[in-house]
């Protein structure tokens, strides 16, 4: 697809998504946060604009976990030997004898554990859950996700909200601390979901497949398997995105404290796509500014 097309196209997603991005301001870690030895600064640097850009509504302390549980997703989301390894020894080595993971594998449950504190069991658990499906998701994208993607029948869906991790994602914007009853949140969880799979199938695509080579990605599955151009494939995950974000606001519009936690997760989100640049986004819409939010 031709870089120009995708920048036009692009810029409508944010138009449509009513994206403004000085909405979410930036305000950094009150201390220094060093990446730990275990990450890579590019990682490191993602997480933290997750921890503060989603949860711009959230305590410092709170923040703190997200960054690390988020930091730990990154780093076994690379998809070398070594961390598709991991993943297969993840779930068995837990439940035997967690004493027995590796060093950087018992902190990533202590990185999850911590979360305990600050939400309810429900949400802890669809977390936790959410973590167990991501180990699953590596595993599948390795070693077989390519070929059950050919069929009609497989859209990709499944795997995607693997690893995507975004009930996890979902889930975390709700911390005990907000009071909000989870009759009023839990019906936004599957919308959030899907409006940050369909974001950033969007706004990924050029680091994946047009600077990219990228074959496995959504857009490029359903313009195959509806024999259908790139272009209408990415419009109609822009139509997708817009109705998951026009969901999300009338549903939070039920009391005025949730519609204000979800536009801010809603703007941080698109924020974080934007500025973040491991998507290389400035190379198509040149007033981006990227945002490094640790010192070099």
């Amino acid at each position: 697809m031709d870089k120009t097309l995708y920048s036009t196209l692009c810029q409508q997603l944010l138009d449509r998504l009513s994206y403004n991005k000085d909405y979410v301001p930036y305000r950094p870690f009150s201390q220094d946060l060093p990446c730990p030895p275990w990450s890579s600064k590019p990682e490191w640097n993602a997480a933290l604009m997750v921890s503060k850009l989603f949860y711009s509504h959230i305590d410092e302390p709170t923040q703190e976990k997200i960054l690390l549980f988020t930091a730990f997703f990154w780093r076994y989301d690379r998809g070398d030997p070594c961390t598709i390894s991991a993943a297969k020894a993840f779930i068995p080595t837990l439940l035997r004898s967690p004493d027995h993971l590796p060093p950087d594998q018992q902190d990533y449950i202590s990185a999850i554990h911590s979360l305990s504190h600050d939400y309810d069991a429900f949400d802890f658990g669809r977390i936790f859950k959410s973590a167990v499906d991501f180990m699953s998701g590596i595993i599948a994208e390795a070693e077989f996700l390519p070929r059950i993607s050919q069929s009609p029948s497989c859209d990709g869906q499944f795997l995607r909200r693997m690893t995507g991790m975004g009930e996890a994602f979902a889930h975390l914007c709700f911390p005990r601390a907000l009071n909000i009853p989870r009759e009023d949140y839990i019906p936004l969880v599957p919308e959030m979901d899907d409006f940050m799979n369909h974001v950033n199938d969007v706004l990924s695509f050029y680091k994946e497949s047009i600077v990219g080579e990228e074959e496995e990605n959504q857009i490029l599955r359903y313009a195959r398997l509806n024999q259908v151009s790139v272009q209408h494939s990415l419009e109609h995950f822009m139509a997708l995105a817009d109705q998951s974000a026009r969901n999300i606001r009338r549903l939070a519009a039920c009391t005025p404290e949730l519609g204000r936690v979800m536009e801010r997760f809603i703007q941080g989100y698109l924020r974080f796509n934007t500025e973040c640049p491991r998507y290389r986004l400035k190379e198509c819409l040149p007033y981006i500014e990227y945002r490094w939010w640790e010192a070099e």
